[in-house]
């Protein structure tokens, strides 16, 4: 069925939850606006069900099931009223209490697959028959615009969540997303999981701390031993993660595997650039093993300015490798639906 709209006024509203801003820079949703612009696409998608799409329904529920289901004491931070000073009559359609309701994120990665879910069930009433997998899997694809919101609402949800939980992993801070991901490949409790990344964590920052000293103190091949190790681990970490790690791989075989997961041409620019370490490493080491006394008494200056340069390398390319793999890690836990999930 045809939407009433004019080709004009289609292609206008289209764009407009092309650009639509979900979460602001602060981690909040407007929910007035949220609402209501929900129960436009349902309105305009004219899909049998929109003489139920009330925004005052949808409002009314998510602020139940916050007040029902909120840690003591996180309700007044996770729902906050605030004053239109600037109200007039003519934005009465969007803020009928002349104030926006601001949601936090951390209530909308909470309770909002269930807030969503019922409205399709308990407030449109559509048969279970008729969904998708998906919570939002009420909304047909050929509902344009009320699928393409809500699809939208959950990417730029858990974007929002993994732009955090990276932000907080710089700040030392254990990711929420790797957590869950080993809770549920160990199939172990997540305060269990959280743990064991966190005494990981803790290990890792005490090897960045170790590797300073070495370069800071003069020692350049235990800072090359010792970023080698970390890369290591963290290439080590990163492949098991995909369940293609062997622990049986040496350095060499860690980077290549490792080559073989990545597609960005920055991520395998840093590959190549930690390969050809490697060899540097090697050579590095070697000649301190194989020149005689008389050779390394000779050889002093050029000996400790191939080290030095080899162990601030090694420093610079750990750093990067534990930016790859926090990158990494806020994606090991997948938030889209495949296609022949939303298909079926």
């Amino acid at each position: 069925m045809e939407s009433r709209l004019s080709k004009e006024e289609y292609l206008a509203f289209s764009e407009g939850l092309a650009n639509y801003e979900y979460i602001n820079d602060i981690g909040r949703l407007d929910l007035e606006n949220f609402c209501v612009t929900l129960a436009a696409c349902i309105y305009h998608d004219r899909c049998g069900y929109q003489g139920n799409a009330r925004p005052e329904n949808f409002h009314v529920l998510l602020i139940e099931i916050i007040k029902g289901r909120a840690p003591d004491g996180m309700l007044a931070r996770w729902v906050q009223y605030q004053k239109l000073v600037d109200w007039t009559p003519k934005h009465a359609y969007l803020y009928p209490n002349r104030e926006r309701t601001c949601i936090h994120i951390a209530a909308l990665i909470s309770y909002s697959p269930d807030w969503i879910s019922l409205i399709g069930s308990d407030i449109l009433n559509i048969p279970d028959e008729e969904w998708r997998r998906e919570y939002f899997g009420w909304a047909k694809e050929s509902w344009h615009f009320t699928h393409t919101f809500l699809s939208g609402f959950h990417n730029a949800l858990y974007l929002f969540a993994k732009k955090m939980d990276l932000k907080w992993m710089h700040e030392g801070a254990t990711s929420n997303f790797e957590t869950l991901h080993l809770s549920l490949r160990e199939n172990i409790d997540y305060d269990v999981a959280k743990r064991q990344l966190d005494i990981r964590n803790r290990a890792w920052h005490a090897a960045t701390i170790r590797i300073k000293k070495a370069i800071d103190d003069g020692y350049y091949l235990e800072a090359i031993t010792l970023s080698e190790n970390f890369i290591s681990n963290l290439l080590f970490n990163l492949l098991s993660s995909k369940s293609t790690a062997n622990a049986d791989l040496n350095f060499n075989g860690l980077i290549q595997k490792t080559k073989k997961l990545l597609t960005e041409a920055e991520e395998v620019e840093l590959l190549e650039s930690l390969d050809q370490w490697r060899k540097r490493r090697n050579d590095a080491i070697h000649n301190f093993i194989t020149s005689s006394i008389d050779d390394l008494t000779a050889n002093t200056n050029t000996l400790d300015h191939i080290s030095v340069e080899t162990a601030k390398q090694g420093q610079d390319l750990a750093g990067k490798v534990l930016d790859l793999y926090r990158a990494a890690a806020v994606n090991f836990v997948q938030h889209n639906f495949p296609r022949s999930e939303l298909n079926s």
